[in-house]
């Protein structure tokens, strides 16, 4: 039986807790404050590194972590270039998440979510109840593909 990597499930379930008051927050407004989303992510990867330091986890690959932020910062970029499209807040959020899971990880989560928003937009079309123009918050498919992720780490732990 394989145990789950701890220091990727510890990376997820912290990224799972941190963007719960986001999503929560996109959903509700369509935008969230940033200055929380900074704090909380700071509180998060304090944890994170804490835990590390107590000996519960493996300390994270400074090279991962510093990559993680990538994607996300690829996407303040294309929000940048797409004149507000894509929220300067979604970018940063995954920036932060991306920093406590690392670079694979984050990939790996932000598929899952494009994944998820794509499919909910494609309903919401088919059934009229929006058109290509319609903006979703894309937060909660974040969070949802956090949980995805943790579940799949601890599921192949299972076998």
């Amino acid at each position: 039986m394989n145990v789950p990597d701890a220091n990727s499930v510890t990376a997820i379930s912290l990224a799972a807790i941190f963007l719960i008051w986001p999503a929560m927050e996109d959903l509700k407004f369509q935008s969230f404050a940033l200055r929380p989303v900074l704090i909380l992510g700071t509180v998060c990867l304090g944890l994170r590194l804490l835990a590390a330091a107590a000996g519960w986890t493996a300390m994270p690959d400074p090279v991962l972590m510093l990559t993680g932020p990538v994607p996300g910062l690829l996407m303040m970029l294309l929000g940048r270039q797409s004149q507000g499209k894509v929220g300067l807040g979604d970018g940063l959020a995954l920036a932060v998440m991306g920093l406590l899971t690392g670079l694979s990880e984050a990939v790996v989560i932000l598929l899952i979510a494009l994944t998820l928003c794509s499919l909910t937009g494609l309903i919401l079309i088919l059934g009229r109840r929006a058109h290509r123009g319609t903006a979703l918050p894309f937060l909660p498919y974040l969070e949802a593909g956090c949980l995805i992720e943790l579940v799949s780490c601890l599921y192949q732990g299972q076998r």
